[in-house]
């Protein structure tokens, strides 16, 4: 029993970051990150899914865009009030943490948003595809935990060596 919540919760955490990252990739556009449909293409091969659930699964995407659409903007016009409130001389507290509280609930309601298309798409999927969608999940985990220590060192920049650079310090 433990085991089936688990693996349910699992699922449902996969289906979210995957719906939270299509909804953040399809806001910024096209400037250097993977284009949606192509991660579209991934999910339906990776988990096999139908074309009934492909069908279903982008209507599902496309509801939540047009559900989200204005609170993404209405999200933006709060950061630009922010930035105006901080651009003050004297920021006035009150209204910062209003603000604050203001962007909060806009983006917990698009948190709720998210959850309930992950859910929904969980509810799509075979027992089969529920599983190695959690096998994916902790691939790409794995991933981005091994990705951690190297951020901010871009590449080669951590080996001094590589760059025709000294690799201890010469004396003089």
């Amino acid at each position: 029993m433990k085991r089936t919540h688990l693996i349910t919760a699992v699922v449902s955490l996969m289906v979210f970051a995957f719906a939270l990252n299509v909804e953040a990739r399809s806001r910024r556009g096209d400037r250097g990150h993977r284009n949606k449909g192509e991660m579209m293409t991934r999910l339906c091969e990776n988990l096999d899914l139908t074309a009934e659930q492909q069908a279903k699964v982008k209507s599902l995407r496309e509801e939540t865009r047009n559900e989200t659409e204005a609170l993404h903007q209405r999200l933006d016009e709060l950061r630009d009030e922010m930035h105006w409130l901080w651009s003050s001389e004297n920021p006035n507290e009150d209204a910062i943490m209003t603000k604050v509280e203001e962007m909060g609930a806009v983006k917990l309601e698009l948190d709720k948003i998210r959850a309930e298309l992950r859910l929904d798409i969980n509810a799509l999927l075979t027992p089969e595809q529920k599983a190695k969608a959690i096998k994916l999940r902790e691939q790409r985990r794995e991933r981005r935990t091994d990705m951690k220590g190297k951020r901010g060192l871009g590449q080669n920049k951590g080996d001094r060596s590589f760059r025709g650079g000294p690799t201890t310090k010469m004396a003089r």
